[in-house]
């Protein structure tokens, strides 16, 4: 029976190019990933927007307030004052019936528990918005170590997809070899 070297090296030579002309294979895993990514992106931008209108309406809102506290804070002041003077034009009816100084007396004692009450109140206000501040702070902090992540993964990827091409280069060019080699072995047993 003889082989027609011919028609093996037309063969052989189909082989080798369906061989190295292959499309890779479609990379699903990638496209999937870009388009989380996309998505989450789009995500991050509507809640970055987001926190950026409840951190502005926080700001104005305490600015308001720490407006209007002063306001109050100054009237209370001024009432003291005018009540303090009074208060000595008074004092001496108020040490002659015992049942008005006893009252005056409790009433005195609630303004100054209140008093109290208002500081404390104030510093927790206080504490709270320095907190928020912390807050809002630790968070910028969190997302740029998350974007950091973010473009190593994206780098890890490329070098992973990098590496996979070139495997996928040599795995063609052993599979071409082998089709020569076994082209070669044909002609060679059909030679002797």
């Amino acid at each position: 029976m003889k082989i027609y070297p011919w028609i093996v090296g037309a063969l052989a030579g189909i082989i080798i190019a369906l061989i190295l002309t292959r499309p890779d294979p479609p990379n699903n895993l990638k496209a999937q990933y870009e388009d989380s990514i996309r998505f989450l992106r789009l995500k991050e931008h509507d809640i970055i927007a987001q926190e950026a209108r409840i951190i502005q309406r926080s700001k104005d809102a305490s600015l308001r307030d720490s407006l209007a506290l002063a306001s109050k804070e100054r009237e209370i002041q001024a009432l003291k004052g005018r009540s303090v003077k009074t208060r000595v034009i008074v004092q001496h009816v108020i040490d002659t019936i015992p049942a008005l100084k006893v009252f005056v007396a409790q009433q005195d004692s609630i303004i100054q528990i209140q008093g109290t009450t208002i500081d404390t109140l104030k510093a927790s206000v206080e504490f709270q918005r320095k907190l928020f501040d912390d807050l809002i702070v630790s968070h910028k902090a969190e997302r740029d170590i998350s974007q950091r992540i973010e473009d190593e993964q994206g780098q890890y990827i490329a070098k992973l997809e990098k590496q996979v091409k070139k495997s996928n280069r040599g795995t063609r060019l052993w599979k071409a070899v082998a089709v020569v080699l076994g082209v070669g072995g044909l002609f060679l047993g059909s030679q002797l």
